[in-house]
């Protein structure tokens, strides 16, 4: 069992990736991929969101440039993987990943503590920077305003996100589900949530197919529609026009 876990800060939220879990628990991610989609599964037939605990994503190879998925695990995934495993791999990963949350979490309460000013002169010199980054900030908002309008998040062609990612960073007042009604209501996502072919075509989505077996032995195929940034941008337009 390997003794380290690398947890990263995306958008304030503390993850791991299933990929460095697996190493971790000496488990194939194939087996532990299977697993998560069994506790997934559970959690969807009980009306329970399982983002809080897992969180669907994609990575590549460096040697065939193939996407493959993943998933981003929450402290309380680590938590629920931990409970499913006994003796000293339990005992062990337990520990690592406990000391790993911990260990991030207090870094970020060193970088976002703040400390105020002591004296009165410290006080004026902070109103006169925080003038100044506003004045600037301003600046730069006139000067990027087309830029403003849209976002970097995916900054190349070929990433994708899926789509609660994309009603996140849309921020537009749409959850996932709504923006899939929303989709099939314009004619782009067709019944199933699968996009109509001339959008796969443009490059705006593409979908990925997953076959995973229940917990009960039963295999099933799963079919996600993943997001390019030009799907994303489309998006965005339709949602000005139509929904905002």
């Amino acid at each position: 069992m390997k003794n380290e876990l690398k947890v990263i800060n995306q958008n304030g939220k503390l993850l791991t990736d299933s990929r460095d879990v697996a190493r971790m628990v000496d488990k194939k991610h194939s087996h532990l991929m299977r697993d998560i989609r069994g506790y997934i599964e559970i959690l969807r037939e009980s009306n329970l969101g399982f983002s809080d605990f897992f969180i669907e994503s994609t990575y590549k190879t460096e040697g065939n440039n193939k996407t493959y998925e993943c998933y981003l695990v929450t402290k309380k995934g680590c938590e629920m993987i931990a409970n499913k495993m006994i003796g000293k791999k339990g005992v062990l990963f337990t520990a690592t990943y406990v000391d790993a949350f911990n260990k991030m979490e207090e870094s970020l309460r060193q970088i976002t503590t703040y400390k105020l000013p002591q004296t009165y002169a410290e006080a004026l010199r902070e109103l006169a920077d925080k003038a100044e980054e506003n004045e600037k900030l301003k600046e730069e908002n006139y000067i990027m305003l087309p830029k403003a309008e849209f976002y970097d998040t995916v900054t190349k062609s070929e990433d994708t996100i899926d789509m609660g990612e994309c009603a996140k960073v849309l921020n537009m007042g749409i959850g996932r589900n709504n923006l899939f009604k929303f989709l099939r209501e314009h004619d782009v996502l067709m019944s199933n949530n699968v996009p109509y072919q001339r959008f796969v075509d443009g490059k705006y989505f593409r979908t990925i197919e997953n076959k995973f077996e229940k917990p009960n032995g039963e295999i099933k195929i799963n079919v996600k529609t993943v997001v390019y940034q030009n799907g994303l941008d489309y998006i965005r337009k339709l949602l000005k026009k139509y929904y905002i």
